[in-house]
């Protein structure tokens, strides 16, 4: 017996609106018994089989609809209504979505989103532990340097003084000295120019008065 499918669907449409699930789910599956992609058929089959409990089948009929129409709005809303009531929260998610892509006028989809969960926030990733920073190596403690003024170079040598000629003399010596010096050079005159007599003794004072002029000697006077 060949079937009427536009009048079997039309059929199975009141019966699954009065909740005569049974009896739709029999019309439909003898149309698609002799027209197996009859897009309406199918898609009533996945709705009734839904309604019905009986989930798994259901999801798998709607699957196929999509496969036959894949803009078929209806087909994918109600494949989100199916993966929601087994607990598949985002395939149903996705399901949803998708409908609302192809019809984003589509209240029956954008309604099942909504019912849904929000979806989960993302684990943020525990930070790895900071790795234990080297211990600084310990500064063994220094004498301070104490410059050891002992040492050669440590100080620099000052440089010794010259010593004139009148060095370690006091006031005597000195004098005797310039006397001296005075008592030669008169005596040299002396002899040339006045006697040669005088100025011999002139010469003898003079160098009597040098010796006895010289740092640390005593008894000068003995000399004269």
């Amino acid at each position: 017996m060949v079937l009427d499918a536009q009048e079997t669907v039309h059929k199975a449409t009141v019966a699954v609106r009065e909740n005569r699930l049974p009896e739709a789910i029999s019309d439909l599956q003898a149309v698609l018994a002799q027209a197996p992609d009859d897009l309406a058929a199918n898609h009533l089959l996945g709705v009734a089989l839904m309604k019905s409990q009986r989930l798994p089948e259901a999801i798998a009929q709607l699957l196929k609809v999509t496969q036959l129409k894949p803009d078929h709005a209806a087909a994918r809303t109600h494949l989100g209504m199916a993966y929601a009531a087994t607990g598949k929260t985002e395939l149903a998610r996705r399901a949803f979505e998708t409908a609302l892509k192809i019809d984003p006028a589509f209240a029956l989809a954008q309604s099942g989103l909504e019912k849904l969960p929000p979806p989960p926030t993302p684990a943020k990733k525990a930070p790895s532990p900071a790795l234990p920073m080297p211990a600084p190596p310990l500064k063994t403690p220094t004498t301070p340097k104490v410059k050891d003024f002992t040492l050669p170079g440590s100080v620099k040598p000052k440089p010794a003084k010259k010593e004139s000629v009148f060095s370690g003399m006091d006031s005597s010596d000195a004098a005797l000295l310039i006397i001296g010096v005075i008592l030669i050079g008169a005596g040299a005159y002396l002899s040339l120019y006045v006697s040669i007599r005088t100025g011999i003794i002139f010469l003898v004072l003079g160098v009597s008065a040098l010796k006895a002029g010289q740092p640390g000697r005593e008894h000068w006077k003995d000399d004269f």
